[in-house]
Formats: structure tokens, C-alpha cells, sequence
């Protein structure tokens, strides 16, 4: 399997949406999405797992951590820059340098986040350092390829990330060794929508460009079609 170099500069950082794109996320989210979000389904593996103890990496707001800290899970959001309203107990930190003992925790996720790094295996490496022995690690990443439907319109679609779906798995292995990787890829028709205003929601909320152009051109309604992977690997005994 090919795997990414591995170095590169880091791709620009996460912005924080402005209350515009934060308005068209949460109307997206709320109001378009037709599937289970991807969140509640890591939750109850985790909880199926026993997991005690669990750090989100990249988190945001803590997604994950929110549905495992009322199950009496001990949670730790860590994200570099945390948005407004978190929920969960917050640490700021690199993802890549956590300031935490190593071998401390039973499982930790790094959803939506590698992809940030140029060097994605130095936030997998710091993932294997955090977990226990037999702990349980989830990365989860779209596929360079995803929103078919509307790819003319997304300037770098099908180009390789640093750490998208097609790599995922190759780079996860390469740095928890011998060890059995689990992999659950997805495909699923997503977000429908109905509205020239839905259009511009969605491509607000995942910062594509031109959204007046898609507006003018696409026949309504239309399905968006979401892929990518999961892949779960657990930590040597």
C-alpha cells in the first residue's frame, strides 16, 4: 500500500467558523443530514469495549466525549484551538505533544484531525504513547473522493491528503506494528438538498468556493453522497 511521505508542511490550521458558517453547520447538521452522524456509532464501540478512560484528540467540542462522560467514562477533549462551548473537560495541546503520561488511558480517538498534519504519524505515534497496553485506537478520515455529486466544484478532489481514507489504514500500521487493524469503510448517501439556500449552507459549511455558481447549475434536490474509513487498531500487550 502506498503511504504518504513522511513529511510535509503542515496543511493552514482549522479556523474557527465565524457566526455565519456556524449557523450554516448547525443547519446542516440539524436539518439536511439523512444518516446517523459517525459519532454515536465510536460512542457505543467504546462503551461495548469497557472503556474507563478516553482522550478525543482534535476534538472540537468533544463529540465523543460528550456521549461517553454521562456513561462514567473519564474524558479528555484535547484541541489546539477549542471552539466556544465545550462540554467535556478541555485540554489545549498540540495533538501531537500531549501533556499527559504515556500508557495512561484505554482508548483514544483522532477523528476528522490527522489530516491537519503534514507528518500524520507523529499524531498516531502520540496516540500509541497514551494508550495502555491493549488499549483501543480509532482514526477516521473521508475519502479524497467523497461529494461526487459535486466535484467539479471542490478544486482539490481526488488529490491525496496527508491522512484521507485511502492511506489511512497503511499509516496506522505502520506505527502499531504487528498488530491486527480493523477497518470499516463507508459510503452513504448523507445530506439531501432541496433549496438553492441548503446549497449555500453546505458548501459554507465545508468551505467550498462558489457556491452561486453550484446554485445557478445544480438541479435540485440532490443527494450528497460521504465516504471514508474508520480504522481501529489496539495497542500490543
Amino acid at each position: 500500500m502506498k503511504i504518504n511521505p513522511s513529511e510535509r508542511p503542515d496543511p493552514p490550521p482549522y479556523q474557527i467558523p465565524d457566526e455565519n458558517r456556524a449557523a450554516a453547520i448547525r443547519r446542516v447538521l440539524t436539518e439536511y443530514l439523512q444518516v446517523e452522524p459517525l459519532e454515536p456509532q465510536f460512542a457505543r464501540r467504546f462503551l461495548a469495549e469497557e472503556v474507563r478512560t478516553f482522550i478525543e484528540l482534535g476534538s472540537a467540542h468533544g463529540p465523543i466525549s460528550q456521549l461517553l462522560a454521562p456513561a462514567g467514562v473519564e474524558c479528555t477533549a484535547v484541541d489546539r484551538d477549542p471552539p466556544p462551548g465545550h462540554f467535556v473537560p478541555l485540554m489545549r495541546a498540540d495533538l501531537r505533544a500531549v501533556p499527559l503520561p504515556a500508557a495512561s488511558v484505554d482508548a483514544v480517538s483522532a477523528v476528522n484531525c490527522l489530516y491537519f498534519l503534514g507528518a500524520p504519524r507523529d499524531g498516531i505515534r502520540e496516540a500509541l504513547r497514551l494508550l495502555r497496553p491493549g488499549g483501543l485506537f480509532l482514526a477516521s478520515s473521508p475519502s479524497r473522493c467523497h461529494d461526487p455529486e459535486i466535484k467539479k466544484y471542490i478544486t482539490e478532489w481526488g488529490v491525496p491528503g496527508p491522512f484521507d481514507a485511502e492511506e489511512a489504514e497503511g499509516l496506522v500500521a505502520e506505527v502499531f506494528g504487528e498488530v491486527e487493524v480493523e477497518v470499516e469503510w463507508w459510503n452513504l448517501p448523507a445530506y439531501v438538498l432541496k433549496t438553492h439556500d441548503q446549497v449555500r449552507d453546505y458548501f459554507t459549511m465545508f468551505g467550498y468556493p462558489d457556491p452561486e455558481a453550484a446554485v445557478a447549475d445544480l438541479g435540485l434536490p440532490i443527494t450528497i453522497t460521504k465516504s471514508g474509513i474508520n480504522v481501529w487498531a489496539r495497542k500490543a500487550s
